[in-house]
């Protein structure tokens, strides 16, 4: 959420106090940018930014920490490239 929001601002794209990535990422398509296919599925992180964050609760059983970390770490890497490429 907070990469997203970083772009965003970086862009001069308002959002409004939300934690939904796929809002976040709707807006930013609505505003011409458009996420790789390698980060489809940085939606399901949702639950990172509100109810985990503030409820306490526990993985799932399915929930695959190594592959939300590389999505993480992908999407860090992408919204830097972004960010410094707007930078030039």
């Amino acid at each position: 959420e907070k990469l997203l929001k970083a772009w965003m601002s970086e862009l001069g794209v308002m959002f409004p106090k939300t934690h939904d990535l796929m809002e976040i990422i709707d807006i930013l398509r609505a505003n011409g940018q458009i996420l790789p296919d390698t980060l489809l599925g940085v939606d399901e992180l949702t639950p990172f930014a509100v109810e985990m964050r503030y409820d306490d609760i526990g993985f799932t059983e399915d929930f695959n920490r190594r592959k939300a970390r590389a999505l993480v770490r992908a999407l860090r890497t992408f919204v830097e490239d972004r960010v410094n490429a707007d930078r030039r």
